[in-house]
C-alpha cells in the first residue's frame, strides 16, 4: 500500500516527501499499523458492521485500512497530499496501461469493497476519522474489474520498455498467495492449501 500523485507518483518520489517513511510502500508484513486495525475493529463493532464476517470477523494490521489511518495519525501530510492510495499490484497495472483500475481481490479482500454493497459507507470512515469522510472519493475511486478481465492494454512506452508488444492486453491482478490456491489445484469445497 502506498500514496500516490494523480498521474501515478508515489510520493516517496518527491523531494519534499523523501525522508518521510509514511510516503513509501507498506508492505503487507509492515505491522506500524496494530494500534489501529485495533481501533477499527473497535468501531466495527460498536456500529454492529456485519459486512465485517466476509472477513472472518477481524481486521488484520496487513490490509490498507489500518496502514492508511497509522499514515493518517503519523504523517497526516502524507495523506492530504495523496491523490490515491494504490495496492502495489494495482499501481504496477496502471503503469503497464496507463488506465487507473483496482482489481476487485484486491479491493475487496484489503480495502472491504464488495460488488453488490461497494466500500463501507461513508458515515464509517467519517467514524474512524473525520479526515476520512470523503475517503473512498478522494483516495480510492477508480473502475473496479473482475478477474479474468483485460484491465487494459499495454501502452506504447511501457512496451518499447518491456521489449513487448503495445496493446497487449493486461489481465486484472490477483494477490499472490489467492494465485497459489487456483494454481495449486484447490478448486473445491473441503479442499485446502497453506501459502
Amino acid at each position: 500500500v502506498f500514496p500516490v500523485q494523480a498521474d501515478g507518483t508515489p510520493l516517496c518520489m518527491l523531494e519534499e516527501f523523501i525522508y518521510e517513511p509514511h510516503a513509501y510502500v507498506k508492505l503487507w508484513k509492515h505491522h506500524g499499523g496494530e494500534a489501529e486495525a485495533t481501533y477499527i475493529d473497535n468501531v466495527i463493532k460498536e456500529r454492529n458492521e456485519t459486512w465485517i464476517q466476509l472477513y472472518g470477523g477481524k481486521v488484520s494490521r496487513e490490509w490498507m485500512l489500518p496502514k492508511v489511518l497509522e499514515t493518517l495519525n503519523h504523517a497526516p501530510n502524507v495523506y492530504e497530499a495523496a491523490d490515491r492510495y494504490m495496492e502495489a499490484m494495482d499501481w504496477i497495472t496502471w503503469m503497464m496501461t496507463g488506465e487507473e483500475t483496482r482489481s476487485v481481490n484486491g479491493a475487496g479482500y484489503k480495502a472491504f469493497y464488495n460488488h453488490q454493497t461497494g466500500y463501507p459507507s461513508k458515515d464509517f470512515f467519517t467514524t474512524i476519522d473525520a479526515r476520512m469522510e470523503n475517503y473512498v472519493e478522494d483516495k480510492l475511486h477508480a473502475p473496479i474489474k473482475k478477474l479474468g478481465e483485460t484491465a487494459g492494454y499495454l501502452a506504447a512506452d511501457m512496451a518499447n520498455t518491456l521489449g513487448l508488444s503495445a496493446g497487449t492486453p493486461i489481465g486484472v491482478p490477483m494477490i499472490d498467495a489467492h494465485c497459489g490456491v487456483l494454481g495449486g489445484g484447490v478448486t473445491k469445497p473441503g479442499e485446502m492449501m497453506l501459502v
